[in-house]
Protein backbone atom coordinates (compact mmCIF):
# COMPACT_ATOMS: atom_id res chain seq x y z
CA UNK A 1 0.00 0.00 0.00
CA UNK A 2 3.00 2.34 -0.01
CA UNK A 3 2.68 5.12 -2.62
CA UNK A 4 5.66 5.61 -4.93
CA UNK A 5 6.20 8.81 -6.92
CA UNK A 6 8.03 7.74 -10.08
CA UNK A 7 10.69 10.11 -11.40
CA UNK A 8 11.78 8.00 -14.37
CA UNK A 9 11.48 4.44 -15.55
CA UNK A 10 13.65 1.72 -17.02
CA UNK A 11 12.06 0.92 -20.38
CA UNK A 12 11.58 -2.82 -20.01
CA UNK A 13 8.48 -2.90 -22.19
CA UNK A 14 8.17 -2.83 -25.96
CA UNK A 15 5.50 -0.31 -26.91
CA UNK A 16 7.51 2.86 -26.18
CA UNK A 17 10.00 1.83 -28.88
CA UNK A 18 7.27 2.52 -31.44
CA UNK A 19 7.51 6.21 -30.46
CA UNK A 20 11.17 6.90 -29.65
CA UNK A 21 14.37 4.82 -29.75
CA UNK A 22 15.26 2.79 -26.64
CA UNK A 23 18.13 5.15 -25.79
CA UNK A 24 15.62 7.98 -25.19
CA UNK A 25 14.97 8.28 -21.43
CA UNK A 26 11.55 7.73 -19.92
CA UNK A 27 11.41 10.70 -17.54
CA UNK A 28 8.49 12.33 -15.73
CA UNK A 29 7.78 16.05 -16.01
CA UNK A 30 9.58 17.90 -13.21
CA UNK A 31 6.66 20.20 -12.27
CA UNK A 32 4.21 17.30 -12.07
CA UNK A 33 6.70 15.20 -10.10
CA UNK A 34 7.38 18.04 -7.66
CA UNK A 35 3.63 18.49 -7.10
CA UNK A 36 3.24 14.75 -6.48
CA UNK A 37 6.12 14.83 -3.98
CA UNK A 38 4.59 17.83 -2.21
CA UNK A 39 1.21 16.11 -2.05
CA UNK A 40 2.80 12.87 -0.78
CA UNK A 41 4.61 14.82 1.96
CA UNK A 42 1.34 16.45 2.99
CA UNK A 43 -0.50 13.11 3.03
CA UNK A 44 1.11 11.84 6.21
CA UNK A 45 1.56 8.38 4.65
CA UNK A 46 4.83 6.53 4.30
CA UNK A 47 5.82 6.97 0.68
CA UNK A 48 8.80 6.58 -1.66
CA UNK A 49 10.18 8.43 -4.65
CA UNK A 50 12.46 7.10 -7.37
CA UNK A 51 12.98 5.16 -10.55
CA UNK A 52 10.61 2.39 -11.62
CA UNK A 53 10.97 -0.67 -13.83
CA UNK A 54 8.22 -0.72 -16.45
CA UNK A 55 7.73 -4.19 -17.84
CA UNK A 56 5.06 -5.78 -19.97
CA UNK A 57 5.86 -9.45 -19.30
CA UNK A 58 4.44 -9.30 -15.79
CA UNK A 59 4.53 -13.03 -15.04
CA UNK A 60 8.00 -13.63 -16.49
CA UNK A 61 10.57 -12.89 -13.78
CA UNK A 62 14.20 -12.17 -14.72
CA UNK A 63 15.83 -12.49 -11.29
CA UNK A 64 19.25 -11.26 -12.48
CA UNK A 65 17.73 -8.12 -14.00
CA UNK A 66 15.54 -7.55 -10.92
CA UNK A 67 18.60 -7.73 -8.67
CA UNK A 68 20.65 -5.46 -10.94
CA UNK A 69 17.91 -2.82 -11.07
CA UNK A 70 17.37 -3.05 -7.31
CA UNK A 71 21.10 -2.46 -6.73
CA UNK A 72 20.84 0.53 -9.08
CA UNK A 73 18.08 2.00 -6.89
CA UNK A 74 14.87 1.04 -8.69
CA UNK A 75 12.04 1.31 -6.13
CA UNK A 76 9.01 -0.18 -7.92
CA UNK A 77 7.97 -2.36 -10.83
CA UNK A 78 4.85 -1.49 -12.80
CA UNK A 79 3.43 -1.68 -16.32
CA UNK A 80 2.74 1.81 -17.66
CA UNK A 81 5.04 4.65 -16.54
CA UNK A 82 7.78 4.36 -19.17
CA UNK A 83 5.27 4.40 -22.01
CA UNK A 84 3.39 7.34 -20.49
CA UNK A 85 6.62 9.32 -20.02
CA UNK A 86 7.84 8.61 -23.55
CA UNK A 87 4.49 9.43 -25.18
CA UNK A 88 4.27 12.55 -23.02
CA UNK A 89 7.67 13.66 -24.33
CA UNK A 90 6.66 12.78 -27.90
CA UNK A 91 3.36 14.66 -27.64
CA UNK A 92 4.70 17.54 -25.45
CA UNK A 93 2.30 16.71 -22.61
CA UNK A 94 3.28 16.98 -18.95
CA UNK A 95 3.19 13.51 -17.38
CA UNK A 96 3.87 12.26 -13.87
CA UNK A 97 3.12 9.07 -12.01
CA UNK A 98 2.28 7.87 -8.54
CA UNK A 99 1.57 4.19 -7.97
CA UNK A 100 0.57 2.05 -5.02
CA UNK A 101 2.47 -1.08 -4.13
CA UNK A 102 0.94 -4.42 -3.22
CA UNK A 103 4.00 -6.63 -2.72
CA UNK A 104 7.78 -6.86 -2.91
CA UNK A 105 9.03 -9.56 -5.29
CA UNK A 106 12.35 -9.74 -3.46
CA UNK A 107 10.83 -10.90 -0.17
CA UNK A 108 10.72 -14.61 0.62
CA UNK A 109 7.15 -14.45 1.94
CA UNK A 110 4.70 -13.13 -0.59
CA UNK A 111 1.19 -11.94 0.32
CA UNK A 112 -1.74 -14.18 -0.53
CA UNK A 113 -4.08 -13.04 -3.28
CA UNK A 114 -6.63 -11.78 -0.74
CA UNK A 115 -3.88 -9.90 1.15
CA UNK A 116 -2.67 -8.36 -2.12
CA UNK A 117 -6.19 -7.22 -2.98
CA UNK A 118 -6.62 -5.55 0.43
CA UNK A 119 -3.20 -3.88 0.15
CA UNK A 120 -4.04 -2.75 -3.38
CA UNK A 121 -7.31 -1.13 -2.26
CA UNK A 122 -5.50 0.68 0.55
CA UNK A 123 -2.78 1.90 -1.82
CA UNK A 124 -5.32 2.91 -4.45
CA UNK A 125 -7.05 5.26 -1.99
CA UNK A 126 -3.72 6.79 -1.01
CA UNK A 127 -2.49 7.43 -4.54
CA UNK A 128 -5.81 8.85 -5.71
CA UNK A 129 -5.69 11.34 -2.84
CA UNK A 130 -2.09 12.25 -3.65
CA UNK A 131 -2.86 12.68 -7.35
CA UNK A 132 -5.90 14.88 -6.69
CA UNK A 133 -3.93 17.05 -4.26
CA UNK A 134 -1.07 17.34 -6.77
CA UNK A 135 -3.54 18.57 -9.37
CA UNK A 136 -4.69 21.26 -6.93
CA UNK A 137 -1.06 22.28 -6.33
CA UNK A 138 -0.41 22.52 -10.06
CA UNK A 139 -3.59 24.51 -10.68
CA UNK A 140 -2.70 26.96 -7.89
CA UNK A 141 0.65 27.53 -9.63
CA UNK A 142 -1.02 27.96 -13.01
CA UNK A 143 0.63 24.85 -14.41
Amino acid sequence: GTPVVITASHRGEGTSRAYLPPEFPAVADLDVTNALVEAARESGFDWRVGIAFTRDAFYNQDQALNQLLTRAGVVAAEQEAALLFVVGSWRHVRVGAVVGTDSNILLDRQPTQSEKEAIYREGEKKVIGIALRAEQILAAKGI
